[in-house]
């Protein structure tokens, strides 16, 4: 309630995406909530295997920071590389094997500044952005640097449905648990999914030329065909 409605911190406009524009005050108060509780979620699911959930984090933010320094918001690019770093100094002590852990408070935390740099970056003016990219949709953007977090957390939620399972109980069929059961431990589970994140930001900016729905849909096949590899991976070895 304080960020949404008393610092106005919110979506106003999705610049197009699912040819939706500007949103009334009730939808836009109603829609920002629901990011808040997803993001804030969605990195406290990601926190199971040693260094990603701050990797994954730091790439977001280091994202995000560019992106807000670019468009003229020096301010808020600040607050973006100080969560850069301090996700850094923590990764030093969270990499496997990890002698810190971040625990519920601290994937919250990170979810919910991460929620308000990505609503701040869809919801910023982009006239001060270099010519290549403002024609990048800006949600499209947002998106794909918490890309890992939301195709996990809406792959999880799907599967534990399907299945007759609540959404929230706790299961060990999360991405990076299947790349663990792959042989590829901590480290290389981490490594993967930092590649995964790089990967989907940088198809995000090839995007500019095209219509945000065309992007879109682009980017959701990629980032959800990426993501069951490993499950494809590990039927084979099976067969």
């Amino acid at each position: 309630y304080i960020l949404v409605v008393m610092a106005g911190i919110r979506i106003t406009d999705m610049h197009g995406i699912l040819g939706v524009y500007e949103l009334p005050e009730t939808v836009s108060i109603g829609f920002s909530f629901f990011v808040y509780v997803v993001l804030v979620n969605a990195f406290n699911l990601i926190d199971g295997v040693d260094g990603l959930a701050g990797g994954v984090g730091l790439i977001a933010a280091l994202a995000y920071g560019a992106w807000l320094y670019l468009a003229g918001d020096v301010a808020l690019s600040l607050l973006a590389l100080v969560l850069a770093g301090a996700l850094l100094g923590f990764l030093v002590f969270n990499t496997h094997p990890a002698r810190i852990f971040m625990g519920d408070s601290g994937s919250l935390i990170i979810g919910a500044i991460i929620a308000v740099l990505a609503m701040k970056v869809v919801d910023h003016d982009t006239s001060r952005l270099p010519v290549q990219l403002r024609e990048v949709a800006a949600p499209l953007f947002a998106m794909a640097a918490i890309a890992y977090p939301l195709v996990d957390t809406l792959r999880i939620f799907t599967y534990r449905t399907i299945k007759g399972a609540s959404p929230f109980a706790a299961d060990r069929n999360h991405i990076h648990h299947r790349l663990m059961d792959l042989g590829l431990g901590h480290r290389g589970t981490s490594g993967v999914l930092y590649l995964y994140a790089v990967v989907i930001i940088a198809l995000s900016l090839l995007t500019r030329d095209w219509h945000p729905n065309v992007g879109l849909l682009v980017l959701a096949v990629i980032a959800f065909v990426l993501a069951v590899l490993p499950y494809f991976i590990r039927n084979r070895s099976k067969a």
